[in-house]
């Protein structure tokens, strides 16, 4: 399949040497990858392959087009039966395939998962890691600091709605922090939900580690600028959130350790009581 990224550099470079962000496409990853899904089912009801079938279709879709078939034909008709007859008809296959096919803006762990590769890619430059984590890894607790492993929310015994939104990637190096990561477009509801996990994500940071030396970065790539903005202006002054897309995420990235390199140098110049630039030339020489 085809993917709307542009290349993404595998050696590491240097930032002070100028570093280009990855760009991600994401309104074209998903009609992508919904043109594969629709084939997909497509292929799998003129093979047989009912196993793919049931993997890659909406079964709630798929009740709805049996019944409307029944209110209209007036016979009950099995899915059995439809698919022997849409195969006998390639136009007709094509599109039931894609009737029934699963949504791709459903598939929002995907759109995630290609999030953090790029920024963890971007990072591999800047001495930090951003480790994908699965949906269960790590949870913070609602009313209180914690955060727990799979392991220790089990052991707890701790109900899943005492928990906020599993956080999608830890990051690790030179700057230590968590991510919650989203991919959303369009409005509705499912999208207005993912604004309310993130302000409640940002709400217990500031309650309970404004003072944290690690940073909560909320990746949100969306085409609600409006909601974006909002959330990204309440919480502006908080020194250890940070929200961005993905692009900003990764520029934050090389901007950080930018800084950082300055404050070495710094510490160089303090400890060296001579010029830092005549420090490094010798150093090069030894």
């Amino acid at each position: 399949m085809t993917t709307n990224v542009q290349q993404i550099q595998e050696t590491p470079v240097n930032p002070l040497n100028g570093f280009k962000a990855t760009y991600v496409d994401f309104i074209k990853e998903r009609q992508n990858r919904q043109q594969n899904n629709n084939l997909k089912v497509y292929n799998s009801i003129m093979n047989d392959d009912m196993t793919t079938f049931n993997q890659i279709t909406n079964a709630n879709e798929i009740e709805r087009v049996l019944k409307e078939i029944n209110i209209i034909n007036n016979i009950p008709i099995s899915l059995k039966e439809l698919l022997e007859n849409v195969k006998r008809d390639m136009f007709k296959c094509i599109i039931f395939a894609g009737r029934i096919a699963k949504n791709s803006s459903r598939q929002g762990t995907q759109d995630e998962a290609l999030q953090i590769e790029v920024c963890a890619k971007a990072a591999e430059n800047f001495n930090i890691k951003i480790e994908n984590l699965s949906s269960t890894a790590f949870r913070a607790i609602k009313n209180e600091p914690t955060i727990l492993s799979n392991n220790e929310f089990k052991e707890k015994k701790i109900n899943k709605s005492e928990t906020l939104k599993s956080f999608d990637a830890k990051i690790s190096g030179d700057l230590n922090g968590w991510v919650c990561a989203k991919v959303c477009y369009g409005a509705g509801g499912h999208q207005d939900n993912v604004f309310e996990e993130m302000y409640n994500y940002c709400e217990w940071v500031e309650q309970y580690h404004a003072n944290s030396n690690e940073l909560f970065v909320v990746l949100i790539d969306t085409d609600l600028t409006r909601q974006f903005n909002e959330l990204k202006e309440k919480y502006e002054k908080n020194k250890n959130i940070l929200i961005v897309d993905h692009i900003g995420f990764q520029n934050y990235l090389k901007d950080y350790y930018i800084k950082n390199e300055k404050k070495k140098l710094n510490h160089l110049y303090g400890n060296y009581g001579y010029d830092i630039l005549e420090y490094l030339r010798n150093s090069a020489n030894i």
